[in-house]
């Protein structure tokens, strides 16, 4: 008898069937299930697991405090997602959202909290007046406000749409969740109109690659001098 240790593919199947609660093989052997049942079964089975599993792993992670880890399995996620118009220019936008909303995307803030050189600041690089945080990146920074300025004002638009439906309910829909992952609202009210979503997620692309282009013109001038 194989432990279960061993690299055998019987050893394999059995654990991959106990990690997705699928029943064991000799069950399998035994009952000669349908195949279409069988692939009903595992898809939701897998399907379940995962869900799980991504939902309870990104609490975890204060970087992904913006995100919403709610798992649809088959669905895109709406950070991810194309629409039919201009595909590839969003396709362009869509690597910074994701940094942004996976806090991956670097700021000097993060950078000093991560840094081992004592002597580092968190102060902005591009406008010398504070800490180079996600809030001042996306909402304050002066040397950005010529950038933002036409598109932000757009997004504070629909945000003051959203903050009136939520004002019914006695919350508030915050700016920068707004900006970062809209879908996060559909979430807490359902009845919340998805259009305004969708318009807000096409606009936050457009604000997030415009910022990081700019900051990174300005970081590349700054080097230059």
């Amino acid at each position: 008898m194989k432990t279960d240790d061993s690299h055998s593919w019987f050893i394999i199947v059995k654990t991959i069937l106990a990690k997705y609660n699928l029943p064991s093989a000799l069950y399998l052997l035994d009952s000669q299930i349908q195949k279409f049942k069988w692939k009903t079964m595992v898809n939701k089975e897998v399907s379940k697991y995962w869900k799980h599993f991504i939902e309870g792993h990104c609490k975890l992670y204060p970087s992904l405090k913006y995100l919403n880890s709610q798992y649809i399995p088959g669905k895109t996620h709406v950070l991810v997602n194309l629409s039919a118009s201009n595909s590839m220019q969003e396709a362009m936008r869509i690597p910074v959202k994701l940094r942004i909303a996976t806090g991956s995307y670097i700021l000097m803030a993060d950078r000093t909290r991560h840094s081992k050189n004592k002597g580092l600041l968190a102060t902005c690089p591009l406008c010398q007046t504070s800490d180079e945080t996600l809030e001042h990146f996306l909402l304050l920074c002066p040397a950005l406000s010529n950038q933002r300025k036409s598109i932000l004002s757009n997004i504070q638009l629909l945000h003051e749409k959203l903050s009136i439906q939520f004002k019914h309910n006695g919350s508030e829909v915050d700016l920068i969740q707004v900006i970062i992952d809209s879908s996060t609202i559909g979430l807490l009210e359902p009845s919340c109109d998805n259009s305004i979503l969708m318009d807000i997620e096409f606009q936050s692309r457009r604000l997030c690659f415009l910022l990081h282009t700019s900051r990174s013109r300005i970081l590349n001038d700054i080097d230059r001098t």
